[in-house]
C-alpha cells in the first residue's frame, strides 16, 4: 500500500522510491505495510530504521503517523503554494489544526 500511489492523489506530484525513503525522516514510525514494502524494494531494515531516527522535522502524532496518514490529510487541502527548488516541486500546505 506504501508504494502504490498515495501520491497520485495530487496530480501534478511525482515520485520515487529514493523520495519515499526520503519522507521516511518526517514520521516517527511506518507501519509493518510500508516496512515490506520498502524491503521488497532492497532496502534494509537497518536503514529504515536510520532513517526514521534521523533528527529534524517530523509530524506530529496527531496530525500524521504515516504517508497514507499525511495524503489523507493533504488531499482535503489545496496548496496554498508551490515552488521548484533542487529540481524537486515542494508544496506549501495551511492547516488550523
Amino acid at each position: 500500500m506504501f508504494c502504490n500511489g498515495f501520491f497520485m492523489q495530487i496530480p501534478e506530484l511525482t515520485y520515487n522510491d529514493h523520495t519515499l525513503f526520503h519522507l521516511l525522516r518526517h514520521f516517527y514510525w511506518i507501519n509493518q505495510s510500508a516496512t515490506n514494502c520498502l524491503l521488497n524494494r532492497g532496502y534494509k531494515k537497518k536503514q529504515i530504521d536510520l532513517n526514521l531516527a534521523l533528527p529534524g522535522s517530523k509530524f506530529h502524532p496527531d496530525f500524521a503517523t504515516d504517508i497514507k496518514s499525511l495524503m489523507n490529510r493533504i488531499n482535503l487541502k489545496n496548496s496554498s503554494d508551490r515552488f521548484l527548488q533542487n529540481n524537486y516541486f515542494h508544496y506549501v500546505f495551511e492547516f488550523d489544526e
